[in-house]
């Protein structure tokens, strides 16, 4: 008896199908992180532009103290609202990525750290900002010769932010990590102005107002000084996932 071989060419057809399927979904979720990736470079690149518009502000802030120069007022203001626009483009950016791309750990961990970095350097720049406003219309005073650790105080501040935006443009870990040295130190020095404007209150009369202008800026230094150590936690985060 001869038997005949039965062949089954749908159930060949059916596995092709599949492994059609396979690589047509393989392929879809490799373009879809590479938009992702890009997407996210994107975010990175706005980050990095706030940073460099916050240091030139860092910049305004410490020359209209050690120069004692009034036009570094309206530099920082302008300097001011270009970070509140980028500052609205990033909070759409990663709004989109959330909704879009659903991320998940690491890149959940990245997207909402720049949410937490982007509204610190704002609040850098407003602080910033408002400094040096006051300082610039208390020149005339001449109040500034006779609080020294004024100086000191806008120089310490104005590092801090510098090895805030370092850490946070090339993602570097040490730098950040130095942040938490400098915290003690800029109250030091805040309680330190703080002490020289009390002293010269008991002394001096007829400035009583640019004292007090004084000790509202250099405590807007010292909020400064904190959002870039907050700021440099939340770098940490993104990089480590621990703070």
């Amino acid at each position: 008896m001869v038997h005949q071989m039965t062949f089954f060419p749908c159930r060949k057809k059916e596995k092709q199908k599949t492994i059609l399927q396979d690589d047509s979904v393989r392929r879809c979720g490799q373009v879809a992180r590479t938009k992702f990736d890009r997407q996210m470079e994107h975010l990175q690149a706005n980050l990095v532009i706030m940073a460099s518009l916050l240091d030139k502000n860092r910049e305004y802030f410490v020359r209209s103290v050690t120069e004692k120069n009034p036009s570094m007022a309206e530099k920082a203001a302008h300097i001011d609202d270009e970070l509140q626009k980028y500052k609205s483009h990033v909070e759409s950016q990663c709004l989109m990525l959330f909704i879009n791309q659903q991320p998940v750990a690491g890149d959940m961990r990245r997207i909402s750290a720049a949410l937490k970095i982007i509204t610190h350097l704002k609040r850098m720049s407003a602080q910033i900002t408002a400094a040096v406003r006051i300082i610039s219309s208390i020149l005339d005073d001449g109040i500034l010769e006779d609080i020294p650790h004024v100086v000191d105080l806008s120089e310490t501040v104005g590092s801090v932010v510098n090895i805030c935006m370092t850490a946070l443009i090339h993602k570097d870990l040490e730098e950040a990590a130095k942040m938490n040295q400098y915290d003690d130190r800029i109250d030091s020095l805040f309680w330190e102005v703080r002490r020289e404007i009390s002293e010269y209150l008991a002394t001096v009369r007829g400035h009583e107002e640019a004292a007090l202008d004084l000790l509202l800026a250099a405590k807007y230094m010292e909020k400064t000084g904190d959002h870039a150590v907050s700021a440099s936690r939340w770098v940490i985060f993104s990089i480590t996932g621990s703070r």
